[in-house]
């Protein structure tokens, strides 16, 4: 009889879970996902649906998103990762032109983990995923 695996051993084979990137300028969307593919892989895409639907089948290491986004915004995204038990525990870093605080405070509010201002420094975002 052989012994059972260990689910820590099974995981620790894996390969790393993609960032998850979502951002509808595909020029910053290229810049971005180049930047951060030193990290780890790098999914993108340009709504919030579709991460979504991306993060209950897959999850991922953290998510980067836009706050204005065609469809459903990155703030109310945020907001259905940390209400899903599944996906709460996920990093969610916001980012946005919109330097307000009334913006700064609505990302906050919905659970992100961090939020940028555009234009910001790629390592503000660096920091900002490994504190996540």
């Amino acid at each position: 009889m052989s012994a059972p695996r260990s689910r820590a051993g099974a995981d620790a084979i894996r390969p790393p879970q993609a960032i998850v990137l979502v951002e509808d300028h595909p020029e910053l969307a290229n810049y971005l996902g180049q930047r951060l593919r030193e990290y780890a892989p790098v999914v993108i895409f340009t709504d919030a649906e579709s991460a979504l639907a991306h993060l209950r089948q897959l999850g991922c290491r953290a998510l980067i998103s836009d706050v204005g986004l065609p469809g459903m915004s990155g703030v109310e995204l945020c907001r259905q990762i940390r209400m899903n038990a599944n996906l709460a525990a996920i990093p969610v870093i916001l980012m946005s032109a919109m330097s307000s605080d009334a913006s700064r405070h609505a990302a906050m509010d919905a659970g992100a983990t961090a939020f940028l201002t555009k234009p910001f420094k790629i390592g503000d975002l660096k920091a900002a995923l490994a504190t996540g």
